[in-house]
């Protein structure tokens, strides 16, 4: 039987989200935060860079970064 390899770069979606909603999902669980309770600011940024990319790696990077230089410049 002839065997045939997968199409698909990313057949389990290990690398990608499968969507923009599962992106949004797993910033709002990294965050602990219901995305709607965020400064409008900051869901543009999510906004922006989910309709850049929905690669996973990219997507936590960038809201880690993005996140804690927001906690550094916070007076608390």
């Amino acid at each position: 039987m002839p065997a045939q390899p997968f199409v698909d770069p990313d057949p389990f979606q290990e690398l990608t989200f499968a969507n923009a909603i599962a992106a949004k999902k797993a910033i709002a669980d990294y965050l602990a935060l219901p995305l709607a309770k965020l400064p409008p600011e900051q869901l543009d940024f999510i906004n922006t860079l989910v309709a850049n990319t929905l690669e996973k790696h990219e997507v936590m990077t960038q809201v880690r970064n993005y996140f804690s230089v927001l906690r550094r410049k916070s007076p608390c």
